[in-house]
């Protein structure tokens, strides 16, 4: 997705989907790029439910119980967040973690989470190594190559994949690759 997403969402809000949008900064800066999105078939009229927070890959030290609709903190687990929005089934979900999506998608993994997760669209950094990932480039390298494992292993298929722009990997210029990939995965499962 590029700067169109909040057409993007409006569209499909309008189309009879519940939509949400999390940005921990809540503004426009970005010239409508809505960060991290998640859609579901309940319908809500056009609105595009936005949510000033960000997806957390650690578990909460306390897990207090949450109520429908209440989604608390500022950073939440995606099992957190669907629990208080009352959801089962995300039908389409676009992550832009920025470099956290690695501690995310592991999360999920562990978690189970995938398996509520219909479509995935994910951006996916190479500039460094994200965030509490470290080691040598071959161990990082290798856990990236785990995650992506551990995605497919859950029943997501990639379908679709495009490049960003720069061809830093992991510090060092790489003619033939780029700094990031919007990658599109179909949960084959569902």
């Amino acid at each position: 997705m590029d700067g169109r997403d909040a057409e993007f969402l409006k569209t499909v809000s309008l189309l009879g989907c519940e939509v949400h949008s999390f940005d921990p900064s809540n503004s426009n800066a970005s010239g409508g790029h809505l960060g991290n999105s998640l859609a579901g078939n309940y319908g809500n009229g056009g609105v595009v439910n936005q949510h000033k927070m960000w997806l957390e890959w650690r578990a909460p030290r306390k897990r207090k119980h949450k109520t429908r609709g209440n989604l608390g903190s500022v950073s939440q687990t995606l099992a957190d967040i669907m629990a208080a929005l009352g959801h089962h089934t995300v039908h389409f979900l676009y992550a832009d973690l920025l470099s956290a999506e690695w501690r995310v998608f592991q999360n999920w993994i562990e978690t189970g989470t995938l398996q509520s997760i219909h479509h995935l669209v994910a951006t996916v950094h190479l500039q460094w190594a994200g965030f509490e990932v470290g080691g040598t480039d071959e161990e990082v390298l290798r856990y990236w190559f785990s995650v992506l494992q551990g995605l497919q292993a859950f029943g997501l298929k990639l379908v679709h994949s495009s490049a960003g722009e720069g061809h830093s990997v992991l510090k060092q210029t790489v003619a033939n690759a780029h700094s990031s990939y919007t990658l599109s995965w179909v949960n084959t499962r569902h």
